[in-house]
């Protein structure tokens, strides 16, 4: 997560800002909500952009991911963990936010069972081990 995303899930928390927030935020995902196609393939190529989009992230944003990188004992592990999170999408950046839990699970297996992922994965992730 970069800076401007750990100040906003810290804005989310306070009392009033939080609830201007999310008044901002659902009259926002109206207008931006995707609705899931029922085909887990069809996001892959979005998040191989975003993994491979990691050397433009902010410094902030690449030292979450070195750290749950670290905190996984394999390199898979890390790689599956940052994907959960990615696809999770609390800030709604991929468009996955207001997916069901069957549907992000979906597209999480995919991800992973996905080579042209894996391969961007192991890539920019792995080498985030020895940083």
């Amino acid at each position: 997560a970069s800076l401007f995303q750990l100040v906003l899930a810290i804005a989310y928390k306070l009392p009033f800002v939080g609830q201007l927030f999310n008044q901002i935020s659902v009259t926002n995902s109206k207008k931006t909500e995707i609705e899931y196609s029922g085909h887990a393939t069809d996001y892959v190529d979005r998040f191989v952009q975003t993994v491979g989009s990691i050397p433009t992230w902010h410094e902030s944003s690449k030292a979450w991911a070195t750290v749950q990188m670290k905190r996984h004992e394999t390199a898979q592990g890390g790689i599956e963990g940052i994907t959960m999170t990615l696809v999770e999408d609390q800030l709604g950046f991929q468009g996955t936010r207001n997916f069901s839990q069957h549907e992000k699970a979906e597209i999480v297996a995919a991800l992973l069972g996905s080579s042209a992922y894996m391969l961007v994965c192991k890539h920019h992730l792995e080498s985030l081990l020895f940083d």
